[in-house]
């Protein structure tokens, strides 16, 4: 009896040892099918990742290499399209997976995201479709406007319509604006140049400063002398052979209203900036305004709604309008005069050494005057003879609002 019961308990033994053998032998089973399951899924979605960074390379590269223009064209695209634009990157071939690129334009930048989303091909389900694990690579091409140079390539730019019944004398191109009009019933003397049609250029808008805050003061209203910035919050003041000393440096004045009765001279090697709220009044046939100086070194901005520059002093000056319309006759300004606004501009008198640059204005030039270095501006009417010269000119970009450029540099990429 004892051996039997022996036998019996060899046998339970046998039999649990057995039953424990075969469970670790299916946990093994099982955790080494895991793994090996895992570790599949993991090479897929380490191809699937691969897959799509190279997409995101490739496109990455191809933005690198566009040409003058193409950059910018693409980006009008993405800012017009309400979706991500798709990229077509059919010379990338993947034996076990498939690619979907995509480009989107990053928010209030000039910023382009490449979207790239990889698959990698597990083969087949139960039902039968195809089964795929997937992986998205994003990556930002950082892009940047560059502020190109700004060139004035034309004795006359008309954007919209140029008029001319009069008989002026040019030297150099005329050019007209893209859709542009022109109606010449009037001969022109025209020399160096011809008229050319169809020109697509965008002149832009002169970023117009804000009135900088400086001391103010009441004071008299007449002025002698000037050595620092300084605002005079009476309502006009009166320039009466005024000097204005620079030695220390840039000097602003801001007035409400002005008025040149004399001379206004500046010494020194800074540059003086004139702001000017409401009216300027010229009121003498003999007065210099900056007398003998460059006219760069004397900038005068005018935020007022009309000036008229109607007696014979000689102004040396750039003058800046932020929305103001202008009557110029019979005296002459050295210098340039920006317009912003879309106001008229009458001229009739002369502009030596500068340009008239208002690209929004109808500039109606009538009488002999003389301009030496070109016109710009949306609808020109000459009914003049006049005379007007061209030398090529580089405005300096600082002058004008940021972003104007349309051109666009790529100077780097990261991912996100």
């Amino acid at each position: 009896m004892k051996g039997y019961h022996n036998k019996g308990f060899i046998m339970i033994t046998t039999s649990l040892i057995l039953v424990v053998l075969l469970v670790l032998s299916a946990f093994v089973l099982t955790f080494m099918l895991n793994e090996r399951h895992q570790s599949i899924q993991e090479e897929n979605k380490m191809a699937a990742y691969y897959i799509a960074r190279a997409g995101a390379e490739a496109t990455e590269k191809a933005i690198f290499n566009m040409a003058d223009g193409e950059i910018e064209k693409l980006m009008e695209k993405l800012n017009k399209s309400p979706k991500p634009l798709k990229v077509n990157l059919d010379n990338l071939d993947f034996e076990n997976g498939d690619l979907e690129v995509e480009l989107e334009k990053v928010e209030s930048s000039d910023n382009i995201r490449i979207v790239s989303k990889g698959r990698a091909f597990l083969g087949k389900d139960k039902k039968g479709n195809d089964s795929y694990v997937e992986d998205i690579v994003r990556k930002v091409i950082v892009g940047e406007r560059v502020a190109d140079k700004i060139e004035l390539n034309y004795a006359i730019f008309a954007a919209s319509k140029l008029i001319i019944s009069g008989n002026p004398n040019v030297e150099g191109d005329i050019g007209i604006g893209k859709n542009g009009e022109k109606v010449i019933s009037g001969k022109i003397n025209l020399k160096n140049g011809r008229i050319r049609e169809g020109i697509e250029v965008a002149y832009p808008l002169m970023d117009f400063p804000d009135i900088p805050s400086v001391d103010k003061v009441d004071g008299s209203a007449s002025v002698k002398s000037i050595g620092e910035s300084v605002e005079f919050s009476q309502g006009l003041v009166t320039f009466d052979n005024v000097e204005i000393d620079t030695i220390k440096g840039d000097i602003d004045i801001i007035v409400n209203s002005i008025s040149f009765n004399k001379d206004l001279i500046i010494k020194g090697s800074g540059k003086v900036r004139l702001f000017v709220k409401n009216q300027i009044y010229f009121n003498d046939n003999s007065s210099k305004i900056n007398k003998n100086g460059d006219p760069n070194k004397l900038e005068i901005y005018y935020y007022g709604k009309g000036i008229n520059i109607s007696t014979n002093c000689d102004i040396r000056a750039n003058i800046f309008l932020k929305d103001a319309g202008v009557n110029i006759s019979g005296n002459t300004i050295t210098g340039s005069v920006f317009c912003n606004g879309v106001n008229s501009m009458n001229i009739s008198g002369n502009v030596n050494n500068g340009f008239i640059y208002a690209p929004r204005s109808q500039i109606n030039i009538s009488g002999n005057g003389k301009f030496s270095n070109g016109i710009v501006g949306n609808e020109i009417i000459i009914s003049g003879q006049c005379d007007i010269t061209f030398r090529k000119m580089e405005l300096p970009t600082d002058l004008f609002e940021p972003n104007y450029s349309d051109k666009i540099k790529i100077i780097s990429s990261y991912f996100e």
